[in-house]
C-alpha cells in the first residue's frame, strides 16, 4: 500500500485515472500533467500479473495497492505463456 496525504483525485475522475493521458482536473491546475504515468503503471501490473487499484478522497489522501496474487496464480500465467 502506498498512500499520500495530498490533493487527492475526485470522484469522477477515479474510475479514468488509468486512461491514456487523462490528467483530471487537479493535473490541469497549477501543475503540467501528461496523463501517462497511471497509464504505464496498468500496463506494467497487467502485464506482470499482478492488481493495481486505487481509492482516494478528494482534498484529503489518494492510497494504491499493488496485489501480488497467490503464487499457484504464476505457475498458471507460466504455464500458458509456455504453451502459446
Amino acid at each position: 500500500m502506498i498512500k499520500d496525504n495530498g490533493i487527492g483525485i475526485s470522484k469522477e475522475g477515479l474510475s479514468r485515472i488509468f486512461d491514456k493521458g487523462f490528467t483530471g482536473k487537479n493535473g490541469k491546475v497549477g501543475t503540467k500533467s501528461t496523463g501517462m504515468g497511471l497509464y504505464y503503471a496498468k500496463k506494467m501490473a497487467d502485464r506482470l500479473s499482478i492488481g493495481i487499484e486505487v481509492d482516494s478522497v478528494e482534498g484529503e489522501y489518494t492510497e494504491f495497492h499493488i496485489i501480488f496474487y497467490k503464487l499457484s496464480d504464476y505457475y498458471k500465467v507460466a504455464n500458458e505463456a509456455i504453451s502459446n
